[in-house]
């Protein structure tokens, strides 16, 4: 393996959840009287912190608390998001890199860490991670703080850590710990702004896959 520990992001990377996101967004949006987005849309347009996204598709807070349509979200999402799937071929992933003798993992989320810890109990997934991290409250803001404490935990140099998320943000969060940093599509954001951030970009695990076994 190319590296000595792999730091995964949850939402859109282990969890193939961006349909649901945006199902429940634009339910949020037809109560306020706003324009759905398609996922074409939404993923040229996703980002963090989720309150300046939202304000960005007309979300007023001076008439509404951010905090009540957070809790609202995740209220939904929670409900939901049991039957969400995995992304295809992740779970055989993880576990080839489990296998491996040298080769650790660890989770880093913007996700509510009990909620996370949940997600990740339904799935039968714990056992493959030494460390799961997410934030203390429910409205995913920044998770670069989060990063640097992470980082400080595991007990490997940054220069042998990777990052593997399906934002900017987690290419920013990459940054901010000093490790490098691999970026799948087909989850919260288009291949044209993960591009942009000059990471490598992978359409499928199974690229991934033989990027981490050169």
């Amino acid at each position: 393996m190319r590296f000595s520990h792999i730091i995964w992001d949850w939402n859109g990377t282990i969890v193939d959840d961006a349909p649901l996101s945006l199902e429940i967004l634009n339910r949020t949006l037809a109560k306020r009287g706003i324009a759905p987005l398609t996922l074409e849309r939404y993923r040229d347009t996703f980002d963090f912190p989720v309150s300046e996204f939202y304000e960005s598709l007309g979300f007023d807070f001076s008439k509404e608390s951010v905090e009540a349509v957070g809790r609202d979200f995740v209220e939904a999402y929670n409900k939901a998001q049991r039957d969400c799937p995995m992304r295809r071929g992740v779970l055989d992933m993880l576990r080839r890199i489990a296998d491996s003798s040298r080769t650790t993992q660890s989770v880093l989320s913007a996700y509510e860490k009990n909620s996370l810890v949940s997600a990740m109990n339904i799935r039968g997934l714990g056992e493959f991670f030494d460390l799961v991290s997410g934030l203390d409250n429910i409205y995913a803001g920044s998770k670069e703080a989060l990063g640097r404490a992470h980082i400080a935990k595991i007990g490997v140099g940054p220069g042998e850590v990777l990052m593997v998320g399906d934002t900017t943000h987690d290419f920013k969060t990459a940054q901010a710990m000093g490790v490098s940093c691999a970026l799948l599509c087909g989850g919260h954001h288009s291949r044209r702004r993960l591009e942009s951030t000059g990471a490598a970009v992978f359409s499928d695990i199974g690229e991934l896959w033989d990027f981490l076994s050169v």
